[in-house]
């Protein structure tokens, strides 16, 4: 069998075996698309659709690295802002959270805790009280429990993975910007690039459907069924789809595109971010302990590892919740983007944990070898 033959046959095998519904794979290498492979379903239920080229995906917190961590990047190149400022100056937070920096939050270490839903948390003031209907005080809402959320360490003294630090990232580059994080990223990186394939979902004013519509995700009980073109992630639903730790949806040749952005700025390519800041956030954060990169992630030494055993201990990358992830070498200059709908119908699906490696170990030795 031949190689690419084989990987899609795996990607097939996962579909039937339950892995995933649908899955779009793409490998790039300085710039080109090297392999690229649909297979399955957008939406199993509650009819089957099938998934093409131009589905888009919910990201989830691939939002981190491509959407968020970017614009702390822009904020930074420019001088707009600075990872070392106390959010305090800009943020009404009160202490300690108001001596933390987005370094902190980027690197995973701030003492926030992982989660919180904050989403009940609004429905059970909506009922209490009354009011927060409006997006823009449920918002506020929501960052107030953020605000108000007891630190579970001593920041910088070891890394926990925390949504909410980076929904503190994005109030603090609301400050910075004076925008809204989707504009942020229209204005500053997607429309630069000409992308037309990747974007948020405004719940308040959602735009048209894309022709090759969106891969479904959960059936969610919490919002009546078939979560099919909303962001998944409840808290950022809860925010009308646009938040710092997850909502961006895309296809995988526009994430390609946005890599190629990034890598290029990487290698000084690019007049629009400088290659030291794209270097420094790519680099290892120094927490004791931790793979985590500013915004980005990074392969695990030892153990498992998402990015598989054959992918350089340098690169760096980020998973979502829905079954998405990238990883990006950028020595090599080259990158695999998956992206599956692996929690539809259910979340409680683990099989994508094991078969992440497996795929990327056989991109690596046939494709990129």
């Amino acid at each position: 069998m031949q190689t690419r033959d084989l990987i899609a046959s795996r990607l097939e095998q996962a579909c039937r075996q339950g892995v995933f519904p649908g899955a779009s794979l793409l490998v790039g290498v300085e710039g080109e698309v090297t392999y690229a492979r649909v297979v399955g379903l957008a939406r199993r239920e509650p009819t089957a659709e099938p998934l093409g080229v131009g589905t888009w995906f919910d990201l989830a917190s691939v939002t981190k690295a491509l959407g968020t961590s970017v614009a702390v990047m822009l904020a930074v190149d420019r001088g707009q802002g600075d990872l070392s400022e106390p959010l305090g100056e800009r943020l009404p937070l009160p202490p300690p959270l108001a001596t933390l920096t987005p370094w902190h939050l980027l690197a995973h270490t701030s003492g926030l805790p992982a989660w919180r839903p904050l989403y009940q948390e609004l429905d059970e003031a909506r009922h209490r009280d009354g009011g927060l209907e409006h997006r823009a005080a449920a918002r506020q809402f929501l960052r107030t429990r953020v605000a108000a959320t007891p630190l579970e360490y001593a920041p910088g003294t070891r890394a926990v993975y925390s949504d909410l630090g980076f929904m503190l990232l994005d109030w603090w580059l609301e400050q910075v910007f004076a925008a809204r994080l989707d504009r942020i990223l229209q204005e500053e990186l997607f429309g630069p690039l000409g992308c037309r394939e990747i974007g948020f979902v405004d719940l308040d004013h959602p735009p048209a459907p894309p022709p090759g519509g969106y891969a479904a995700t959960e059936r969610c009980a919490w919002r009546g069924g078939v979560v099919q073109g909303q962001v998944h992630d409840q808290n950022s639903w809860a925010m009308g789809g646009v938040s710092g730790q997850a909502g961006l949806f895309g296809t995988a040749r526009e994430v390609h595109r946005v890599l190629t952005a990034l890598w290029r700025a990487f290698r000084g390519e690019a007049p629009w971010l400088g290659a030291d800041t794209v270097r420094r956030f790519w680099s290892p954060s120094g927490v004791p302990g931790s793979t985590f990169r500013l915004g980005w992630d990074g392969p695990s030494e030892t153990g498992y590892s998402a990015a598989g055993a054959r992918m350089s201990r340098q690169a760096v990358g980020h998973l979502g919740f829905t079954g998405c992830s990238v990883w990006l070498e950028p020595e090599a200059g080259r990158w695999v983007v998956l992206l599956t709908n692996r929690v539809h119908p259910s979340a409680e699906n683990p099989r994508l944990r094991p078969f992440r490696p497996l795929i990327h170990d056989l991109v690596l030795a046939e494709v990129l070898r």
